[in-house]
């Protein structure tokens, strides 16, 4: 444990009993967030399957904490929040949306609508402002926010490289006054969508794909 947080060591944490690794990473996601009561099963198995992959690089939002593999280690350590007290002056904004639902974004007055779709025909995706989600590579628990400094995803065509949303941006030529007008769709395990701009390639439907969460933008 450091400034940064909690690192473990990937090769050891995979070298104990599953019931232990479950319970160390419980221990981790505990010890960052103070406030957080046991977490779910769902969300202590992604974390688990990310570390038997070995990927270095992968990250997810777990409630307060990020959790994400650095070479060899598995680092836990305090998502960056804004005191209620300074919202009002601060650009970022977050909005809860349920499966199905619907929210406007106060930025652009856009309508951002989600719905799930659960036979295996995946609805074309004709535009920009239409994204199909494998149902089964997320936590149903999806929030509309606004970007911040140390945001990363994996943009769709880079192969499941990372990138920082900020590099992403300036590669659009995306002027800086509007970066904080672009609504991103979050699950726990990341940012699913860069609303309009571009998918994250983890979860795109793939053939073995049997539901579909489709979500929408109005232009």
């Amino acid at each position: 444990e450091d400034e940064r947080g909690i690192q473990l060591d990937r090769t050891v944490l995979l070298s104990w009993p599953m019931a232990i690794r479950r319970r160390v990473v419980r221990h981790g996601l505990q010890k960052i967030d103070g406030n957080m009561q046991s977490p779910r099963f769902d969300m202590i198995q992604r974390v688990l399957d990310g570390v038997e992959q070995g990927q270095s690089g992968w990250t997810m939002q777990i409630n307060a904490v990020d959790v994400g593999q650095e070479y060899n280690r598995l680092v836990f350590s305090k998502r960056e929040t804004i005191p209620l007290n300074n919202l009002s002056a601060s650009p970022l904004r977050e909005i809860g949306v349920e499966i199905p639902g619907e929210i406007v974004w106060p930025p652009t007055g856009q309508r951002l609508a989600v719905a799930m779709q659960y036979d295996q025909t995946i609805t074309s995706q004709p535009h920009s402002l239409m994204m199909n989600i494998d149902a089964a590579t997320f936590t149903p628990e999806l929030r509309v926010r606004s970007w911040v400094p140390g945001d990363v995803f994996c943009p769709k065509g880079l192969g499941g490289r990372q990138k920082k949303l900020q590099d992403f941006f300036s590669d659009i030529k995306l002027p800086r006054s509007q970066r904080q007008k672009v609504p991103l769709l979050v699950a726990p395990e990341g940012i699913l969508w860069v609303g309009g701009l571009r998918e994250d390639e983890r979860f795109q439907p793939s053939s073995t794909t049997t539901s579909v969460v489709i979500a929408t933008m109005t232009p």
